[in-house]
C-alpha cells in the first residue's frame, strides 16, 4: 500500500517538475523514493521465518504512515503549484 501511494505522488510530482522546477516539490519526492525503497526491502523480511512480528509491524506501519504524510504534501505542493499556473 505504502509503495502504490508513493508511486501514485512520485508520478505526479515529475509532471508538476516538467512544468516548473521546485526544490521542495524536489525534496519532497526524494523522500518518497526513499520510503519506496525501504518498503520494497522491508516487503521480503514479512515472509522470513525469522522475523519478529512485532518489529515488522511496527516498521510497516511508520513506512505506511511516512507514506501517506509524503505523498499527500505531495499532492498538495502539486495542486497549489497548479492552482498558481491557473491564475497566472
Amino acid at each position: 500500500m505504502a509503495m502504490s501511494l508513493v508511486i501514485a505522488s512520485v508520478g505526479e510530482a515529475l509532471m508538476q517538475l516538467m512544468k516548473k522546477a521546485s526544490a521542495a516539490l524536489v525534496l519532497v519526492t526524494v523522500n518518497n523514493l526513499i520510503i519506496m525503497v525501504f518498503a520494497a526491502i522491508l516487503s521480503p523480511s514479512s515472509d522470513d521465518e525469522n522475523k519478529i512480528k512485532e518489529v515488522v509491524g511496527q516498521q510497516s506501519l511508520i513506512a505506511f504512515l511516512v507514506a501517506v504524510a509524503g505523498s499527500g504534501l505531495c499532492t498538495l505542493m502539486c495542486a497549489k503549484a497548479a492552482a498558481a499556473e491557473e491564475t497566472a
